[in-house]
């Protein structure tokens, strides 16, 4: 069962060294873990189960490397450095440009291999003589020597991209994210997702150091994962639903739970292309194409980009994500350089209309899409609330509360919602709004629990329906007696 990590508790573990939590993560569970981010999780939860505290886990003694594992550690770091040294070449042979610029830059690629190769072979040649004794040897110092190595292989290669113009990006792809392992959905989001054939669905693990926390306290469906999982190759998905069923938050914990970066680009009415894709600024005097958050993406293997509230913003200003969106690996020249699109980039646009406008009105702004961008997503996924025993359980799981306060919450909150399609309400209350009430009733009260997390959140005209569900469903004594 998973148990809510306090926010304190979750700050405290998070600052504690990688190697200790890495170390603690070991003797709790006798295992790897996938990343800092994922140790802190799961340890966080054995300190809410009383199974050990914080200062435990900070004092944690790590074991200390043998000679031989030293070799290893070094040798396989110095061999992931070679092997992105290498896919940065694949990638420079691709660049468009001057030939005898492309040349150079592969000349500082063998320079590079050579230079990490006799790194690795100084610090073999360090361990052979040392003796057959266990010493004391500091990992920080172990991934420092490694990482001055590596960052001293790649400088002329960095070099030589600056002074022949070729774009920074594409040297910074080389060395982000790859990935690591595979698993099955169960073993990484609790959900045994099987294909038609009754195979166990399986996802790549990515090692990205800017993937998103973690939420141990989301909830995943089959509906959902299914989609993902085939997209994650590189196709484009469509989310379209009502406001709080959880578009956003899916694409952010898909990339957590899997170790990817995430971008997310909020579209507004006055957006342009340049806002996103990037403009011509000046730098030192010259002019100087700067890309933007989603073409800098756009490029990194593994990224998962969210175009969010896309419905928002002119489609004139989108038509440029045309040729971005293409399936395949697509090259499209944008400010005068030919762009590349990362390996398995996953791009997902997020709106309430699903692309095709708003006749309700209730999303007043969004407009219909060009049929064109449309295409461009291989699969439109509906999201809508989670069904109420689904809901119930949330609330237990997150909160705490008994199940009767959560079939009482998730009864005002199904009101609400109908209230909300028959247009008496502007907008539903989320499960958040859900969450944020329950916790206030004990230190707030009934009333100004609902004002805060619920009432307040709406637009004015939403007031008179709202102070009717509250007389006629809310009972008071009893929501106050369910909090103890």
């Amino acid at each position: 069962m998973t148990v809510a990590v306090p926010r304190a508790i979750a700050l405290e573990i998070a600052k504690i060294k990688s190697e200790v939590l890495t170390e603690a993560f070991r003797q709790h569970f006798h295992g790897e873990p996938v990343s800092k981010t994922h140790a802190a999780a799961q340890l966080g939860e054995l300190v809410m189960q009383g199974l050990t505290t914080v200062d435990k886990i900070r004092f944690t003694k790590v074991t200390q490397p043998t000679p031989s594992v030293v070799n290893d550690a070094v040798a396989a770091t110095a061999g992931r450095a070679e092997a992105a040294t290498l896919d940065l070449g694949l990638r420079l042979d691709r660049v468009e440009g001057n030939l005898f610029a492309t040349q150079n830059v592969i000349g500082s690629l063998q320079t590079s291999i050579t230079n990490i190769a006799d790194a690795v072979s100084k610090a073999n040649r360090a361990v052979e003589g040392l003796s057959d004794q266990i010493v004391s040897v500091d990992k920080t110092q172990i991934a420092a020597a490694v990482r001055s190595a590596v960052e001293s292989a790649f400088k002329p290669i960095e070099e030589a991209a600056r002074a022949n113009g070729t774009e920074a990006a594409v040297v910074a792809a080389a060395q982000a994210a790859s990935c690591v392992d595979r698993k099955t959905c169960a073993e990484v989001f609790g959900v045994d997702v099987r294909d038609a054939f009754g195979n166990p669905l399986k996802v790549d693990i990515w090692n990205s150091p800017d993937a998103p926390p973690v939420d141990p306290c989301f909830i995943w469906t089959e509906s959902i994962l299914k989609p993902l999982v085939l997209a994650q190759a590189g196709l484009n998905l469509w989310f379209g639903g009502e406001k709080g069923t959880g578009k956003t938050q899916t694409a952010m914990q898909f990339a957590a739970r899997t170790g990817r970066p995430f971008t997310r680009y909020n579209f507004r009415k006055f957006t342009t292309s340049e806002d996103f894709l990037g403009s011509v600024g000046l730098t030192d005097g010259s002019s100087e194409f700067k890309p933007g958050p989603v073409l800098q993406a756009y490029t990194c293997p593994g990224s998962v980009i969210l175009l969010d509230e896309v419905t928002s913003t002119d489609p004139g200003e989108l038509i440029q994500l045309n040729g971005l969106l293409e399936e395949g690996v697509p090259r499209v020249n944008i400010g005068g350089t030919t762009w590349v699109k990362g390996s398995n980039v996953m791009a997902i646009a997020a709106d309430n209309t699903l692309g095709s406008g708003d006749p309700s009105g209730r999303y007043a702004g969004t407009r219909m899409m060009n049929s064109a961008l449309l295409d461009r997503f291989s699969l439109v996924v509906p999201f809508t609330f989670l069904p109420s025993d689904q809901e119930e359980a949330a609330l237990v799981n997150i909160t705490k509360c008994s199940p009767v306060m959560a079939e009482r919450i998730v009864g005002i909150l199904t009101v609400c919602r109908t209230k909300a399609q028959a247009g008496e309400i502007v907008d539903a209350p989320s499960i958040r709004s859900a969450i944020n009430f329950i916790r206030a009733i004990p230190l707030m009260g009934v009333r100004d629990a609902w004002n805060a997390s619920i009432a307040a959140r709406q637009p004015e005209e939403s007031a008179v329906a709202l102070e009717a569900i509250y007389a006629s469903f809310v009972d008071e004594k009893e929501l106050l007696s369910l909090s103890r």
